[in-house]
């Protein structure tokens, strides 16, 4: 299926509700601990990853994930379907598509490779 996606942003949700989505203009932030900037330093979030726009044929889909070196968000309990349908709730007719980070190395596909 062929798609064309956006830009990648940087989000993060706080405990207060606030949902922080951008986007580094500088290579200099851009190799910043985004998501600590964006939770103004706060040890604790909901969630944070990276999100961007992707058009699937007609339909245009936000996508997310739980891309975070800082928080390292699990989704253990679904979070992430969570927030789709959080998002989903609070901006009707939105298409959310969440992903599952796994870092690469751990996807389990080295073992493939090496044999």
């Amino acid at each position: 299926m062929a798609f064309h996606s956006s830009p990648e942003f940087t989000y993060t949700l706080l405990p207060d509700g606030v949902l922080h989505i951008s986007r580094a203009d500088t290579a200099l932030r851009n190799m910043a601990s985004k998501h600590v900037l964006q939770a103004s330093c706060e040890p604790e979030v909901i969630y944070a990853g990276t999100c961007r726009f992707e058009r699937r044929g007609d339909v245009v889909f936000l996508v997310m994930d739980n891309d975070s070196g800082t928080y390292t968000p699990k989704n253990n309990q679904d979070e992430l379907a969570r927030l789709k349908n959080l998002l989903e709730w609070n901006f009707r007719g939105l298409k959310v598509d969440v992903k599952t980070y796994v870092p690469p190395g751990m996807d389990g596909n080295d073992e493939e490779e090496n044999a």
